[in-house]
């Protein structure tokens, strides 16, 4: 009897460790959630949508950052790109190019579903270079030749602040890895330009923490 009363007990210590410890298994996990993300993108970008006269086409270009997530709703971005725009079939020597690094922040809309959609908000630096035709109203200057001309090609480089703003949707494929695609309007303050800048890429969570 005595035996059978130990047993029994012994049974429910080994019942009731195991659950221990299962729950706390459960929510240790539960508690972890992905804190560092790297992003990588191609870039489509439409020039200069409030300018119709506009000697740049469609540009292209990459870009890569961080993502920080402070939870699942809000997270902190950092992000470096270039991209190109081409000149016009009219005037096919001109062309625009930009190297701009931003900060800013997401804000998730449906962390927990598969399909995530997210608002997205940063402030930029931009160093740029471009070459573009201007147009005189009257023949003026002279060229080299003593001719006088209408139109020239300009080199122009320049530092400029700017801000880019949009939405975007996240596919999830698992805990890691997920695709994105979003689009936003771009803003350059040192020619006044807003450019419509679309990506389509790649997260990958690099780092997961215990959240607070």
């Amino acid at each position: 009897m005595l035996m059978k009363f130990l047993t029994i007990q012994l049974l429910l210590k080994v019942v009731l460790t195991t659950l221990f410890f299962a729950i706390g298994f459960n929510q240790a996990n539960a508690q972890f959630e992905q804190k560092l993300t790297i992003n990588g993108s191609g870039a489509v970008a439409i020039p200069e949508i409030t300018n119709e006269n506009t000697n740049y086409s469609i540009g292209i270009g990459a870009e890569g950052g961080l993502q920080y997530n402070f939870n699942r709703h809000f997270s902190s971005i950092a992000n470096a790109r270039f991209f190109y725009h081409f000149g016009t079939p009219e005037y096919p020597d001109a062309y625009f190019q930009n190297i701009g690094i931003g900060v800013g922040l997401k804000a998730n809309i449906l962390p927990s579903k598969k399909v995530n959609p997210y608002v997205f908000a940063e402030a930029n630096i931009n160093l740029l270079w471009e070459e573009d035709w201007v147009s005189y109203n009257e023949p003026y200057p002279r060229d080299r030749n003593g001719n006088f001309i209408f139109e020239e090609l300009i080199e122009n480089s320049g530092f400029s602040i700017g801000g880019l703003g949009g939405a975007g949707i996240d596919f999830k494929l698992n805990d890691n890895l997920a695709l994105f695609v979003q689009s936003g309007a771009y803003y350059i303050y040192w020619n006044t330009s807003v450019n419509i800048y679309s990506q389509a890429g790649v997260r990958i969570n690099l780092l997961k923490s215990k959240t607070l």
